[in-house]
């Protein structure tokens, strides 16, 4: 976890060690968010903003998955499995979220029967499996969705040219007071929302094929 003090103006970094895949991913997770975090930060938790807030984590994500591509295949491909798994894990709360709320008559009771009935899926059986899906705050699930979806994109930037993926994630991340987290990602070649995430189909597909 990174920690900004906004009085103090100092930044610290924790760091578990878990002996899994994480520990080598972790570290340069974090340090992104020590570069690209200000300490006038604080003033994008109340816009849009605050939806970009994983994109320099995720950016990193998957340039430490391509560094370990060359002398760790193995633990390469598996964090890629487990941060896509991660991203799909993010979305599948979000639909049960707006399914449970879809489900909720005027007497604000739920009607578990309509939420069976909502779309194709595997879905939760019980109240109490529902919880544990929305156990989570939506608006972190979509900071965590959307950053994957715009890193991924920024990563394919990054594979032609590097210098103009950091200046992109910048311009993102320094965008402390506008409130359109999709004008911002559209301006900076983020490209996910128009174009049928083209990139994460085709992400998905060299996984599969690994």
């Amino acid at each position: 976890m990174t920690y900004i003090d906004y009085i103090l103006k100092k930044k610290y970094v924790l760091l578990l060690r878990s002996n899994t895949v994480y520990d080598l991913i972790t570290l340069p997770h974090e340090l992104f968010h020590v570069l690209f975090n200000d300490f006038d930060h604080y003033l994008t938790f109340h816009n849009q903003i605050y939806y970009s807030q994983e994109v320099e984590g995720s950016f990193a994500d998957f340039l430490a998955i391509d560094f370990y591509k060359q002398k760790l295949p193995e633990i390469s491909l598996e964090a890629a499995k487990i941060y896509l798994s991660n991203y799909k894990d993010n979305i599948y709360s979000l639909m049960i979220g707006s399914s449970y709320l879809q489900s909720i008559n005027l007497k604000k009771q739920f009607r578990l029967n309509k939420i069976l009935n909502l779309w194709n899926a595997p879905i939760p059986t019980s109240i109490a499996e529902i919880k544990n899906y929305m156990s989570d705050s939506c608006g972190e699930i979509i900071n965590y969705a959307l950053s994957y979806l715009a890193s991924l994109d920024l990563f394919e930037i990054y594979k032609k040219d590097p210098e103009f993926a950091f200046y992109l994630l910048g311009n993102i991340r320094y965008s402390l007071k506008e409130d359109n987290i999709l004008k911002i990602f559209r301006r900076n070649h983020i490209t996910f929302m128009d174009d049928d995430f083209t990139n994460l189909k085709a992400y998905v597909k060299k996984i599969e094929r690994q």
